[in-house]
């Protein structure tokens, strides 16, 4: 059976158990999802913060989360920072063995009944992937995930053209240098 629960991180954070699952699952101790973890757990010491665990079970295991934040973020995507004026970052993880059953759209649909814009920042090219086939083939840009050498003006201008669905905020990267 097939449950989702969603969490307020200051939750999570009073909880280290839970957080080290879901720390766990994301693979890489490195990731974009541990690094705003991370930043938002310091924060949270200060002040209320306004991000949520999304959270996938099948029966009771764990196996996809999704992190969703409307706080300022220090992590540097490929191709701008994250902007809460932009919307609300959304990025999601499924473990691998789980991957292509849909878990992964449910989070994101989720996510868009409680969010009006969400931003993406896909990591590599079958995530990218994933989001087009949801509809968000050019949700805010926070990462790229095509060959350097396709960033030029003209190859930006077609990759941009907009997203499909209004509700997405769209904004443009600039320019990648190729000196």
């Amino acid at each position: 059976m097939i449950t989702t629960k969603t969490y307020h991180l200051d939750y999570v954070f009073t909880h280290p158990k839970f957080l080290a699952r879901i720390k766990k699952l994301t693979l890489n101790p490195n990731s974009g999802m541990n690094f705003e973890l991370n930043s938002l757990a310091k924060i949270s010491m200060d002040k209320k913060i306004d991000a949520k665990a999304l959270c996938l079970y099948e029966n009771s295991e764990l196996i996809a989360w999704a992190l969703v934040s409307n706080e300022k973020s220090n992590y540097w995507f490929s191709i701008q920072q994250y902007r809460p004026d932009k919307g609300t970052l959304f990025e999601v993880f499924v473990a691998p063995i789980h991957r292509r059953k849909g878990y992964g759209s449910i989070l994101l649909n989720k996510a868009r009944k409680l969010y009006k814009n969400l931003c993406i920042a896909p990591w590599d090219p079958r995530s990218d992937k994933f989001y087009k086939s949801n509809h968000y083939e050019a949700d805010v840009h926070l990462a790229k995930t095509w060959e350097p050498s396709l960033c030029r003006d003209l190859a930006l201008e077609k990759m941009f053209t907009g997203p499909k669905d209004p509700s997405i905020n769209v904004v443009q990267p600039k320019p990648v240098s190729m000196n």
